[in-house]
């Protein structure tokens, strides 16, 4: 695999071993299905399908600059102080998600207004909502199917309250009543 770079932009490639021939590499859209097509003419061509026509691709992780961890660790300590957030909010999966999406959208369209990109809570609240309607009617759908196709569910709910912090803990046990 190689990369060139054209005009301003990087393009990506794969040769075949036998010939040499190049064909443009799209990462995730296509892999290397090009070249998997190719060898197949390419090993009528070689005479011999035992040779290895293809290299295997190696995607070397990328060493970021101290500068740039510092840089991160700063913005991580500024999201802590100004808007009063735990620091375990950065441990979170949700965050990483977060930040993971943030980081491929800057690498694939550059350098980007933040507040051109970050939705408002608002917006992130009706989505939230709609999202938790749309599981509440999958949930729903699956308690009806179980109810029906094995002849219903017995649940257990188990409320109780922290007397020290206050706070209400429930546990919810659901068994298939399955009838034969």
């Amino acid at each position: 695999m190689g990369t060139v770079t054209k005009g301003g932009e990087s393009l990506s490639y794969v040769a075949c071993k036998v010939c040499f021939k190049a064909f443009r590499f799209l990462g995730h859209k296509t892999g290397t299905t090009h070249l998997k097509r190719h060898i197949e003419d390419c090993k009528d061509k070689a005479g011999n399908s035992k040779k290895r026509l293809q290299s295997k691709l190696c995607f070397p992780t990328v060493k970021l600059p101290e500068q740039a961890k510092k840089k991160v660790v700063k913005a991580a300590v500024q999201l802590a102080a100004n808007d009063m957030r735990p620091f375990s909010i950065l441990d979170g999966k949700g965050m990483r998600i977060f930040c993971q999406s943030l980081v491929d959208v800057g690498a694939t369209y550059g350098k980007v207004d933040v507040n051109e990109l970050l939705p408002s809570r608002n917006t992130v609240s009706k989505k939230l909502h709609q999202t938790a309607g749309d599981e509440r009617r999958n949930i729903v759908k699956l308690l009806e199917k179980a109810i029906f196709d094995n002849g219903g569910i017995g649940m257990t709910v188990d409320l109780w309250i922290d007397n020290y912090k206050k706070i209400v803990f429930c546990y919810v046990q659901c068994r298939l009543k399955i009838i034969q």
